[in-house]
């Protein structure tokens, strides 16, 4: 019994075959982040070399285990808030990679804040979402910002694998949001002149604008600003 690889010369790795019982032997430990799968192949041959049966193609899949750690992105994230932001928006995407097996429980990865300092308005200041890893605004965040007091706040985030399990791989990571005044505040009308020479006029007195703020999924921060154009009459008709 002849062990190959597939394209059929001695095969190189961590296999062995005994000609005797026909076994397939493991030579070394396997890492499936090195290779997930080898092909190799088995001929029955006489001793001068003549085959008698084969080759066969056998496939050996490297069972994933649970032996990586994931990781952030980034070891520290950064972030300002404007108050008056909506509580739910998400503010920050954090990241974070498992070079386990996709698609198993091993790379199935959830976020979690442990701790924010300072605690005060309140301990829960800003929600995450486990699965997504989206950092947003509590509703009781939203309510206990003190307007006469900006200050930064320092989350310790953590991010497991095997999913909802209770056992796992964990790595952290520091949030540090930055609490600003909102400058999102209702605007001034805007005077247009009569006739302003443009592509395409229109013949109206004044226009009502909706001005929004949103992030990458298209979200509103904060509720929508109204904008007041009116078009100033000119002394143009006789």
């Amino acid at each position: 019994i002849v062990l190959s690889g597939d394209s059929g010369k001695a095969a190189e790795g961590p296999f062995a075959m005994d000609p005797d019982s026909g076994f397939l032997l493991v030579t070394r430990a396997l890492d499936r982040e090195e290779q997930a799968e080898y092909q190799l192949q088995v001929t029955l041959e006489t001793q001068d070399g003549r085959v008698l049966w084969g080759p066969q193609l056998v496939l050996v899949h490297v069972k994933d285990e649970n032996d990586q750690v994931p990781r952030f992105s980034q070891a520290i994230y950064r972030a300002h808030l404007s108050r008056d932001t909506r509580p739910g928006i998400p503010f920050l995407f954090l990241e974070a990679s498992d070079w386990d097996e996709p698609g198993t429980a091993n790379s199935d990865l959830r976020f979690h804040v442990l701790s924010q300092t300072p605690a005060q308005p309140s301990p829960d200041m800003f929600q995450l979402e486990p699965r997504l890893g989206a950092l947003a605004l509590s509703p009781k965040g939203s309510t206990s910002l003190d307007h006469a007091l900006e200050r930064t706040y320092q989350l310790l985030v953590q991010v497991k694998d095997m999913g909802d399990q209770v056992s796992g791989h964990q790595a952290t990571a520091t949030v540090e949001v930055s609490i600003t005044e909102s400058t999102w505040v209702p605007l001034e009308p805007i005077h247009l002149a009569e006739n302003l020479k443009v592509l395409y006029p229109h013949h109206m007195a004044q226009y009502l604008l909706q001005v929004r703020a949103q992030n990458s999924r298209g979200e509103d921060y904060a509720a929508p600003l109204e904008l007041h154009v009116l078009v100033m009459d000119e002394n143009d008709n006789v």
